[in-house]
Formats: structure tokens, C-alpha cells, sequence
């Protein structure tokens, strides 16, 4: 089975605004990935034009004519609605999920919550609050996880991640392993023990059962379209 997509006539699509960069901690990824976006519009005709919210005023968007944006940046102020807000305010289309569908999938805890309260199944998992990250308060973790048992047994696969609730991909994010490995996780990687600091970068944070499996990841660079 093959699929071709329907052909699009560019120069309908007026001007566009590729947002890239922003404030956000990963401005350097999403700099990355709208130059390749850029690029790519370009390359099939697309008056696209690159836009930098953290240098310019969104509202320079209506202003300047800009017919749709597509959006590429990444974390906060570019995935957790206040930038799609921002267009819907301003009467113009954009790539990607709305307002409410972005800021709940920003926030782990309330993605968490949706899960649950639509029966689907997610690891279990701890809220701790800023002022909630002693040492003492993250040596009691597995407990609330329920792996007391499982500690007691000296099973080698427990472990943990530790991402900050509301801030995407990796960023802040810590394995946590089992406590009578401290030492030879201290020794190899300092920042993936439970017994570092917590939260370097501030904020609530949540703890879950790191689950394994394989990571997928579709390459959107590439030309050749799947078949079978």
C-alpha cells in the first residue's frame, strides 16, 4: 500500500512565519529544527520566513501580514499553549495541537491525571512539590511507589525518572536508581543519583516507574515515503 499527498498549490498558502528559537531552555534545539523547516518550505516554494519571539513581538505576526505560522519551538512559551493562545487571539492558523491539548500535554502530572481518569493504563508516580525535595523526602519514594518489598529483595532493576512536571523532553530529567547502588552510579554519573541535589532547575517535580522499551522516532527530513 502507498499513499501520496494531495498537491498543494504554495502560493495559497501566502506568508509564512516559521516561530523558531524562544526562551525556553531547549532554544538551541528548536533554532536546529526551524532552519531545517525553513529550508524545507522553502525548497517547494513556500514564502516562509523565519520569526524569533524571543527578538520580536508576536503581534509584528498580524502586523507584518503574515498569513500562518508553523510552529517550531520547543518547551516552554512554544508547546504548552501560551504561544497558540496567543495566535488564536490573533486570528492566525497554526501547525500543531490547540491551546488546551498542548498545556496538558506539557504538564506530566495532569497528562498523568487524564490518563487515569480515562482508565489508561501509566506507571505510578510522585508529586513532589519545590519545597519537597530533601534528601529524606526522595530516600522515601520508592516506598510511596510501593517497591519496599522489591528494595528488600535486591532486585537490580528498579529504577526511576525524575523530570521536571512541566517542561518537555529530556531536559531535567534524572534516572534515579536503587539506593544500594548510590555509590557506583555517584561514581559514573553524578546527576542520575537520587542522592545529588534535587531539582537543579527549581519547580515541582515528578518521580514514576522508568519503564523500558524501545524508543521510535520518525525522521520528518526524509523524502521517501513508506510503503507496503
Amino acid at each position: 500500500m502507498s499513499f501520496a499527498l494531495p498537491a498543494i498549490d504554495v502560493s495559497s498558502l501566502g506568508r509564512v512565519a516559521v516561530l523558531m528559537g524562544g526562551s525556553s531552555a531547549e532554544r538551541e534545539i528548536s533554532l536546529m529544527s526551524g532552519t531545517g523547516v525553513l529550508a524545507a518550505l522553502q525548497s517547494l516554494g513556500v514564502n516562509a520566513q523565519a520569526f524569533d519571539p524571543a527578538q520580536r513581538d508576536l503581534g509584528e505576526l498580524k502586523r507584518e501580514g503574515f498569513d500562518r505560522v508553523f510552529i517550531a519551538l520547543h518547551g516552554r512559551h512554544g508547546e504548552d499553549g501560551t504561544v497558540q493562545g496567543a495566535l488564536e487571539l490573533l486570528g492566525i492558523p497554526y501547525t500543531g495541537s490547540g491551546v488546551m491539548a498542548s498545556a496538558i500535554a506539557m504538564d506530566k502530572t495532569m497528562t498523568k491525571r487524564v490518563w487515569l481518569a480515562s482508565n489508561l493504563p501509566t506507571p505510578r508516580f510522585v508529586l513532589l512539590d519545590a519545597d519537597d525535595q530533601s534528601r529524606e523526602r526522595v530516600r522515601a519514594v520508592p516506598g510511596d511507589l510501593g517497591w519496599r518489598n522489591r528494595l528488600r529483595l535486591g532486585q537490580r532493576t528498579i529504577s526511576m525518572r525524575m523530570p521536571v512536571s512541566s517542561q518537555n523532553g529530556s531536559r531535567g530529567i534524572r534516572l534515579i536508581a536503587r539506593p544500594d547502588a548510590r555509590r557506583a552510579v555517584n561514581s559514573r554519573a553524578p546527576a542520575c543519583s537520587m542522592w545529588t541535589a534535587a531539582a537543579p532547575t527549581g519547580g515541582v517535580r515528578v518521580i514514576t516507574s522508568s519503564t523500558p522499551g524501545r524508543r521510535s522516532r520518525i525522521n520528518s527530513r526524509r523524502s521517501k515515503r513508506p510503503s507496503s
